[in-house]
């Protein structure tokens, strides 16, 4: 069963000090297992695009059961996010986010923060069963004339099954609902920060383990293939606050 991964942006009003809004989000945010089936995290740009911009992202397993999608109007928001029907406006994922933050927490949540664009992602072919302490994000587009059943046969079937190396694992993203229904995002996953720092450096150094093995024969053959069906946008990487 795939994953929702909600994606959101997060700003600080004026006034409210990164320090004490970074502290806030470590202690009372990104500590899995506060709700059943969801985990909120905030994370922090370390490099690319959005560098010291913030996001949260929130991990949740698939509902697929239509009975949960008629009780929401009778029942309290469930902690895991559901399918939403067609036309739901996009402020219901916000609702749901809140609800897995408690009461409390939320409270202080909308005093330290302001959020933009979400959108609530469903994995493509594989689950993301744990969190990371480190995601690269950026968004993917296809090529002109090319089929999202095409492209996500490639994905699954060629692209999951590249090699990678150890404590890294890549995955594709589809906009499910919200501000990117319908589009991709690509997330390379890293186990630790300390894997992602040893094989790049912020300013685009390889190390010599990263580089060999963009130079194998089998990387060559499935980023020419990528490259041949979609490409990517501008990127970030995020680090989980507090790890």
């Amino acid at each position: 069963m795939p994953s929702v991964i909600t994606i959101g942006e997060v700003m600080l009003p004026g006034g409210v000090d990164a320090a004490d809004f970074e502290k806030f989000a470590a202690a009372e945010i990104n500590e899995p297992g506060q709700q059943p089936g969801t985990e909120n995290y905030i994370l922090k740009g370390v490099r690319g695009d959005r560098t010291d911009g913030y996001l949260h992202l929130v991990r949740s397993e698939a509902v697929a059961s239509a009975s949960t999608r008629n009780r929401r109007s009778e029942e309290p928001l469930h902690p895991q996010l559901p399918e939403w029907d067609a036309g739901d406006p996009p402020n219901e994922i916000l609702q749901l986010i809140r609800s897995g933050l408690g009461r409390a927490t939320a409270e202080k949540w909308d005093s330290r923060a302001q959020t933009g664009l979400y959108t609530a992602y469903r994995t493509v072919g594989k689950a993301m069963t744990q969190m990371p302490e480190e995601v690269l994000i950026e968004p993917v587009m296809l090529r002109p004339g090319v089929s999202e059943a095409d492209f996500e046969r490639f994905v699954t079937e060629q692209y999951y099954a590249m090699s990678r190396l150890s404590e890294e694992e890549g995955f594709l993203l589809k906009g499910d609902r919200g501000d990117r229904a319908g589009k991709y995002m690509l997330l390379i996953a890293y186990d630790r920060v300390e894997v992602r720092n040893r094989r790049s450096t912020s300013g685009g150094e390889l190390s010599r383990e990263m580089q060999q093995w963009l130079d194998s024969s089998l990387v060559q053959t499935t980023v020419a293939q990528w490259d041949s069906l979609a490409h990517t946008g501008l990127y970030t990487s995020y680090v989980v606050l507090g790890q």
